[in-house]
């Protein structure tokens, strides 16, 4: 009997009416279509778990599904652990790596190294600190986060958000979230969608709760500094053209329940991206993994100074990046704001 698996993956009866479709010769994307799945998936299904014995790929059901229980056996040994040249070669070019101007680890004979073969386990620890986010392995895909509160309201759910976000062609939107150091210390992080420009915020360390009177049997609302944080973020997006903070969409963590008030002083509007998506805040996501580099987990990160934190923007936002054409977030931020200048000056002449 096949083990039961997640949705995620498919299943054996999935692979049976694989099996009876292709050998009607049905499409890949009609076959997707018909099982709800995205053609790539049934596309890498059909090559990775096909049989080979007749020097022709022949689809079966019952020796695609051994492939697969054999490939997800667990746990595995690592490609590093048997391979003593493959290892010394990533333990070189991990501790001798070059930074390019995008942020890519490369060799100098070799293109972008991508981060797949790891060290194995007897080396992470030693190798971990070249990485730039100090990882020596992936986060889990479920990781446990906090519930949203009260603040959340109706009016600020992702949902409400203006469809005119998602495909960045339209500059002033930002998302933003928080990273955490040790003393409940922390740096806001707000990054714009179109141009992947960066601000950090910093925020002086709070003593303690309740700014904000908690509700009854849960916990107060005023992490990090729920007034604090409000006007620390008042402060940043004040000077930035209107043109130029058209919303903001921040995690759905309980250290902006002044978010009204928030909206009041800059009329930039506020939504809370959905729990456990982190890919909802992709560009915020990113940019935190990036920071780590600066600000390590386990540190105070109170011991920055605001002029040390707005230099290591200043650093981010002169980074060329691929997705701008090498252009740097400064520099399209930059194209941004004299287009909104132009435009203001055009309206009230």
């Amino acid at each position: 009997m096949a083990p039961t698996v997640s949705g995620r993956y498919i299943s054996s009866s999935e692979r049976e009416d694989i099996a009876l479709w292709r050998a009607q010769d049905t499409g890949v994307r009609e076959i997707a279509r018909r099982l709800g799945r995205s053609p790539s998936t049934i596309s890498r299904e059909l090559r990775r778990n096909a049989s080979t014995r007749t020097y022709q790929l022949q689809y079966k059901a019952s020796t695609a599904q051994w492939h697969a229980e054999r490939r997800a056996r667990r746990p595995k040994t690592a490609k590093v652990a048997t391979n003593d040249r493959l290892r010394q070669y990533v333990q070189d070019k991990l501790s001798g790596a070059i930074l390019t101007a995008a942020g890519e680890i490369v060799g100098p004979d070799g293109p972008a190294w991508d981060g797949k073969n790891k060290p194995h386990r007897g080396d992470r620890h030693k190798q971990s600190w070249h990485l730039r986010r100090g990882r020596t392995k992936r986060m889990p895909r479920a990781r446990t986060r906090q519930e949203g509160w009260a603040h959340v309201t109706a009016e600020t759910v992702l949902q409400k958000r203006p469809k005119e976000v998602e495909d960045r062609k339209i500059a002033g939107h930002w998302e933003g979230d928080l990273i955490i150091g040790l003393k409940r210390s922390a740096v806001a992080t707000l990054i714009e969608r179109t141009t992947r420009y960066t601000m950090l915020v910093h925020l002086p360390r709070q003593v303690g709760y309740g700014l904000i009177p908690p509700k009854k049997n849960g916990p107060a609302l005023a992490g990090y500094g729920a007034l604090t944080m409000k006007d620390a973020l008042i402060n940043v997006m004040t000077p930035v053209p209107p043109r130029l903070r058209r919303s903001l969409t921040w995690d759905r963590g309980k250290e902006l329940p002044a978010h009204a008030l928030f909206t009041e002083a800059t009329k930039t509007p506020v939504y809370f991206a959905d729990a456990k998506s982190p890919w909802q805040r992709g560009s915020n996501e990113h940019l935190n993994g990036l920071l780590r580099q600066y600000f390590p987990k386990g540190t105070d990160l109170s011991r920055w100074s605001a002029a040390e934190i707005a230099a290591i923007a200043t650093t981010m936002n002169n980074r060329p990046r691929g997705i701008l054409g090498w252009r740097t977030p400064a520099e399209a931020f930059e194209d941004q704001l004299r287009s909104a200048q132009q435009s203001t000056v055009a309206t009230t002449g």
